[in-house]
């Protein structure tokens, strides 16, 4: 973009050319309105327009055909030429950022004064782009009256497929129904006596919609024109988007495109989404006032989600691979919260909001990817229900779809009861009236099934097909009451049939459930041994309990935390400079002082024992419990060497200094510098951090979230903010949620003090607390702190200080000291990466 603008501004050149990019014909025509306000004045707009024929979307006319020069009135500012000047440039594409793909939602978020502006010099730049004399005929041919008591809202529906939802930065395509909603929303805050809105649409759904909900005997006029071609939406046979514009179109199709803008600019209001039509309406008339359905999430979805049209269960499974995300709202573009992997449990409140399920401790996971967008429809199923049903769809839900059915088809009889009949040859009226008939029959079956009968409501649809043996509505219809029968086999013929028909948008939703049903039929088959497989999974796949640590003993364990920290570093600083003072009085053979080495041990001695019984108070719960969990096991011994073993190095390491110092200035500064790196940085102001973390209850600051070292919270992380409320499921106790292993809200207290006793060496503490303190969802972490932390040590600290200690030994003096903390750093590097194989 930048680059572009820096040539136009700063080139010279006699005109730009603007030639087509294979995409729809309002991309093409705000590429020639970027061109016209940001050439120099004066100088021409040259326009190339002449298909190739190998184009996937600007398929209008035939090939060679100069679809600008149809389209457009030729003046000296703008238009077609083949090629530009020797001199000119050539502009492919659009330049404004704004208008390309998923950046055409923040044109609608732009500041007013900003987007008025915006407007305004697009609108000045673009007077010269005129519509041909034909087109202004078929224009002025179906112009809808406007009089200034009238108010005049211009609706653009586009087609909802899954490119059209790809390109929306709020990832979905909103319902008919919300712009309906947003139509009489604008129309009750008008004092205007009469109302009319102009519809739009490439969608044949979206016009029937909106001629039921605004009928001709209703106060609100509908206008739109019906001669334009529409889809019906889905996917070709080649994979491609069933939409008008990925299909063959004549010079005719460009034109409705053209007259349906040129009306919706003549609008006083314009609800729309993010398309390249809407952005030239806006930009033709800067008046129009701009209500853009560019949300994530529709209007009301919060009580649509208490009231779910799909069962939603108590808990899922993660089915898909590596993971599932967990997002903030039932949307794709709403913020990520986390992810759970392969094998975890979601338990789930109940609420459930196109194909997303709420969990329980906030946050919402999609079931399918089918109903994710483009995006995720290769994942296929990602969620699969292990728990009990928890809620149904609800009769309402279905009433309120056969009401407005019940309306058209009611509608149909009058009109043809009033003057249609007379008017028609026999053969038509005929079949009108099997039509109508036929709807009727229907709408008949579907209230029979809304009230329960489904035998009654089998047997009118069979009486239909008696009749007319093809029906696909029929079919489709008596295949679902089959399906919920019971009789899969014949719910799979009828909807197979009305898949064949391809009657409306019924081969969709026929395959779509067709699928369903043959999946459930494949399950019913292996029905005996998957739940023989699942009862054995069941019984192996016990979890332990997570218990939580109470306010007061995380208290009690700060203190001695807290405690041992000042009583380690105090007493290795005494040692040191004790040590210190010994080897300038005695020289490099001097061994510490009996004071040094009583005070090391006791340091020692006290650590291990205080964490042995701190370990054993910890794991009570354990012993209390159903013995599901173990409260300790051999390799937790290991864990309380190991732990010992690294704090007794590191006091050795810091003893070693002053022999170092007096033996030689190069391994003395070598030794000093790793010392201070690998743990006066990286031990000491950790730790340190830590501990000032450990009395703030707002900090979240760990060794795995470096950025928070001195802001200290994060208000968009995990542990930050208030989630998604989540109400818990009615079958499930208040006692019964401390079972939750998965997926439950992070214990922030037990997180530090797990982080502070595994920075200060106390293992065994640390792995405790890690065991029986810290759901799964934690783990991932405190296993990537433990190997990290221990990948650093050991090759940063113990492997650098015995390569050290060696050359002392060999090149100045043999010292039973130095020897004795050169066999422990070996020990101690050897270890380090062995603590982090320790089972849980």
């Amino acid at each position: 973009m930048v680059k572009k603008l820096l040539t136009l501004q700063s080139t010279d050149y006699s005109a730009v050319l603007t030639p087509y990019h294979d995409n729809g014909l309002f991309a093409n025509v705000l590429q020639v309105c970027d061109a016209l306000l940001l050439t120099k004045p004066g100088l021409p707009v040259l326009v190339d327009w002449k298909r190739k024929g190998a184009e996937g979307h600007f398929q209008y006319g035939p090939q060679g055909f100069d679809l600008f020069e149809h389209l457009f009135e030729a003046s000296d500012r703008c238009r077609s030429a083949p090629a530009a000047p020797a001199d000119g440039l050539s502009m492919p594409g659009r330049i404004n950022c704004l208008f390309m793909n998923m950046l055409r939602g923040y044109f609608w978020s732009l500041p007013d004064d900003s987007l008025n502006e915006l407007r305004l010099r697009y609108a000045a730049a673009m007077r010269v782009l005129q519509p041909s004399q034909h087109v202004q005929c078929r224009l002025e041919g179906c112009a809808f009256p406007v009089e200034e008591d009238t108010c005049v809202v211009g609706v653009h529906k586009r087609l909802a497929c899954s490119e059209m939802v790809a390109c929306q930065l709020s990832q979905r395509a909103p319902s008919c129904a919300e712009f309906i909603a947003k139509a009489r929303k604008i129309f009750s805050a008008s004092e205007k006596t009469r109302k009319l809105v102009f519809l739009a649409t490439d969608d044949s759904q979206a016009a029937e919609d909106f001629q039921l909900a605004f009928p001709t005997c209703g106060d609100v006029q509908l206008c739109y024109r019906s001669e334009v071609k529409r889809s019906q939406g889905g996917v070709r046979e080649d994979g491609v988007d069933n939409e008008v514009h990925r299909n063959p179109c004549v010079e005719a199709d460009a034109e409705d495109a053209l007259i349906d803008a040129l009306c919706l600019s003549r609008c006083q209001h314009l609800v729309c989404v993010d398309s390249n039509l809407a952005i030239y309406v806006a930009l033709l008339n800067p008046s129009i006032q701009l209500h853009a359905l560019s949300s994530i999430l529709p209007e009301g979805w919060e009580d649509a989600a208490g009231v779910p049209e799909e069962d939603v269960y108590a808990s899922y499974e993660v089915v898909f691979a590596p993971m599932v995300f967990v997002r903030k709202g039932p949307s794709t573009a709403t913020e990520l919260m986390g992810a759970r992997k392969p094998g975890e449990i979601v338990h789930c409140t109940g609420r459930c909001f196109d194909g997303w399920v709420e969990l329980e401790e906030g946050g919402w996971m999609l079931v399918d990817g089918a109903r994710g967008g483009k995006q995720n429809a290769a994942a296929g199923t990602l969620l699969k229900p292990v728990g009990q049903l928890l809620t149904t769809p609800q009769p309402a839900t279905e009433n309120k779809r056969i009401v407005p059915q019940c309306t058209s088809a009611i509608h149909d009889v009058c009109n043809f009861i009033e003057g249609r009949l007379p008017w028609l040859p026999v053969a038509e009226a005929w079949q009108s009236a099997r039509e109508i008939w036929l709807a009727l029959m229907c709408e008949v079956s579907a209230l029979q099934q809304q009230g329960g009968n489904l035998e009654m409501a089998e047997a009118t649809l069979t009486e239909v097909l008696t009749e007319v043996p093809n029906c696909s509505r029929a079919l489709l219809r008596r295949g679902l009451i089959r399906e919920a029968l019971g009789n899969l086999l014949g719910a799979r013929q009828d909807l197979s049939c009305a898949a064949a028909e391809n009657f409306l948008d019924t081969q969709v939703q026929a395959s779509r459930y067709d699928t369903q049903v043959l999946r459930e039929y494949l399950l019913e088959q292996e029905e005996g041994s998957t739940r023989q497989r699942q009862g054995e999974e069941a019984d192996q796949a016990t979890l332990p309990d997570v218990y939580d640590l109470r306010q007061r003993c995380f208290r009690r364990i700060r203190a001695l935390l807290v405690v041992n920290f000042l009583a380690y570093w105090s007493t290795l600083s005494y040692c040191a400079y004790s040590f210190y003072l010994r080897v300038e009085e005695v020289g490099t053979k001097a061994l510490p002082p009996m004071e040094v080495a009583l005070a090391c041990v006791f340091l020692l001695g006290t650590q291990a024992t205080l964490e042995l019984a701190a370990a054993v108070c910890l794991t009570q719960p354990v012993r209390l419990g159903d013995g599901r969990s173990n409260a300790f096991s051999s390799w937790d011994v290991l864990a309380w060497l190991a732990g010992a073993g690294a704090r007794c190095s590191l006091l050795l390491d810091a003893l070693c200094l002053p022999l170092m110092k007096r033996g030689s200035s190069l391994l003395f500064l070598l030794s000093a510098s790793t010392f201070a790196f690998a743990i006066g940085v990286f031990v000491f102001a950790v730790q340190l951090r830590l501990l000032f973390g450990m009395f703030c209850s707002r900090d979240h600051f760990s060794y795995d979230k470096p950025d928070l070292f001195f802001k200290g919270r994060d208000g968009s992380g995990l542990m930050e903010g208030t989630p998604i409320a989540a109400r818990p499921p009615a079958h499930r106790e208040e006692e019964d949620t401390s079972d939750l292993r998965l997926g439950r809200a992070m214990p922030v207290n037990t997180i530090k003090a797990a982080n502070f006793a595994h920075f200060n060496d106390l293992a065994l503490l640390h792995l405790v607390l890690r065991r029986h303190y810290l759901p799964i969802s934690c783990q991932e972490t405190q296993e990537f702190t433990l190997s990290i932390t221990s990948f650093s040590r050991c090759f940063c600290e113990d492997v650098v200080q015995c390569s050290l200690k060696f050359f002392f030994i060999m090149d100045c003096q043999v010292n039973l000291l130095m020897l004795f903390s050169l066999l422990v750093s070996i020990g101690q590097a050897a270890c380090a990466r062995s603590l982090r194989l320790l089972p849980n």
